[in-house]
């Protein structure tokens, strides 16, 4: 209904059309100023493009005086240089300078027409740019500083350096300065008289302007103020009061039927856009209840994946232990109980972290026990650095890899070996080395593969690969390597950045 309404504001020929009244009283203005402008404007731009143009030249002349200075500069770099890949750079360096120079060169070129002697002066630029190119190719030809031969070329590519220089700025830009100053005062007077006649014609058109807007801007004055009241009402909130149609333009008109609808509407939306805002409120809610329910499944992914210990060597600590009580005394047995007690407390405390530092102390008594176990067949030394003895690690992640050094790796040698353990500050990062002297790792070992088999040995690796990505939100990397490709040797580097967001 309020459709049909609008359009039949339209059809109704008696009320005075807005469109065409502005349209006569503009077009003639708009013309002439558009007229007045163009022109202006276009006379204006040949002239700052003129200028901008001779602007541009001074520039690039100065850039070039610029690099012929730094070419000049990587010259005697090069020759004090006793790197031969340091002079090849500089070298390098030079060339591409002087490829730049030719471009720029070539965006200096004039008609003799134009200018005789700056046609002639920028053949000199050329040819002497051309000079250099040739003696640079015979000065990397005679590569020793000492070579009678090096020193003419080098001489004469610097002096040809400092004549380019000398003529750049001491003929070029001259012979600029004179070809622009007959056009720069030119250009002064040709300013002065177009300020002059702007301003003249600026004042007559809005004079003119003034008179006529002020004819048009009393008719359309009172449907505009009620076209405000409305605005006025919606703005305060006002929904739902409406208004008799306002007489004036049927523009105006249809307009004020437009914002009577558009109140409606605007109300509409408003309720909706109250409804979604519930539904948001709702939807984000459990959103935050998955994110919190995905958490805990991780944390006690975690806590699963923590409690796997492999147990055969909680009994194979006991077997040991039941020997030396058999041939030593009681002061060996007690020492290994006391490790093996600190390795159950460990073990069974189920922490979510622990420091490097406890966790290499818990190594250490493990590594007492395997000395026991194996006598002179086995030697291990632990270093720690100050500055990630408090870096916090999942619990029992060295343990398994040390582990597997001697099952796997010094264990099968008649003659043993030496397990060395080292943690360290490198570049922003917690490196953790476990190297062993065993008979090392095979040549075609993958840790991809290890960690998609999980069997056998396989477990603790992938528990501890899975461990390490969990905690440290797969920023961390381990990586294992053969020493040796003849006499063996494993090394185990665990790479953790110093600072992370952990789980």
């Amino acid at each position: 209904m309020a459709k049909k309404k609008i359009k039949q504001i339209y059809k109704d020929n008696n009320k005075q059309n807005i469109h065409r009244l502005l349209f006569q009283h503009n077009l003639f203005t708009v013309v002439i100023i558009f007229i007045i402008a163009i022109s202006l404007f276009n006379y204006i731009y040949n002239i700052l493009n003129e200028e901008q143009q001779s602007s541009k030249e001074n520039l690039i002349v100065h850039n070039i005086i610029t690099e012929i200075e730094q070419c000049s500069n990587l010259l005697e770099d090069y020759r004090l240089s006793k790197v031969p890949s340091r002079q090849k750079e500089l070298l390098l360096q030079q060339e591409s300078i002087l490829i730049n120079i030719e471009g720029e060169i070539e965006s200096l070129k004039i008609l003799y027409q134009d200018s005789p002697n700056r046609y002639f002066l920028n053949n000199g630029i050329i040819n002497g740019k051309n000079t250099i190119n040739e003696l640079l190719i015979e000065l990397q030809n005679n590569k020793s500083p000492t070579n009678e031969d090096f020193y003419k070329v080098y001489y004469r590519i610097s002096n040809t350096y400092d004549y380019l220089y000398k003529y750049l700025t001491n003929q070029y830009l001259l012979a600029m300065v004179k070809d622009n100053v007959n056009i720069m005062e030119e250009r002064e007077q040709q300013l002065h008289n177009l300020r002059l006649f702007s301003i003249l014609i600026f004042v007559l058109l809005l004079i003119s302007y003034i008179i006529s807007t002020s004819r048009t801007t009393k008719k359309m004055l009172n449907p505009i103020d009620a076209m405000v009241r409305t605005a006025t009402e919606i703005a305060e909130g006002n929904l739902d009061e409406d208004h008799e149609i306002v007489d004036g333009p049927k523009e105006l008109v249809f307009l004020e039927e437009s914002i009577k609808n558009m109140k409606i509407s605007l109300r509409d939306r408003l309720d909706l856009i109250h409804e979604n805002n519930i539904l948001e409120k709702e939807i984000h809610t459990k959103e935050i209840e998955q994110l919190k329910i995905q958490k805990e499944l991780e944390r006690a992914k975690f806590r699963s994946l923590q409690s796997q210990i492999n147990p055969h060597f909680l009994f194979n600590t006991l077997n040991v232990i039941q020997l030396t009580a058999l041939f030593e005394n009681a002061e060996q047995t007690d020492k290994l109980i006391e490790s093996l007690a600190a390795i159950f407390r460990y073990s069974l405390e189920h922490q979510d972290e622990i420091t490097i530092n406890d966790e290499l102390i818990f190594i250490e008594d493990y590594l007492k026990i395997q000395k026991a176990r194996f006598k002179d067949r086995i030697n291990y030394s632990i270093k720690c650095g100050e500055l990630c003895k408090n870096t916090l690690i999942p619990p029992l992640i060295l343990q398994p890899l040390v582990e597997n050094s001697i099952t796997h790796g010094i264990e099968p040698k008649e003659e043993g070996g030496e397990i060395l353990i080292e943690a360290f500050k490198h570049q922003g990062n917690i490196i953790i080395n476990i190297k062993d002297t065993g008979i090392g790792i095979k040549e075609d070992f993958d840790i991809n593969k290890i960690v998609s088999s999980s069997k056998g040995h396989n477990i603790a690796i992938s528990n501890i690969v899975e461990r390490l990505n969990i905690y440290f939100n797969n920023k961390a990397t381990i990586e294992f390597k053969r020493v040796d490709k003849i006499k063996g040797g494993t090394l185990v580097t665990i790479r953790i950045p110093d600072e992370v967001e952990n789980v």
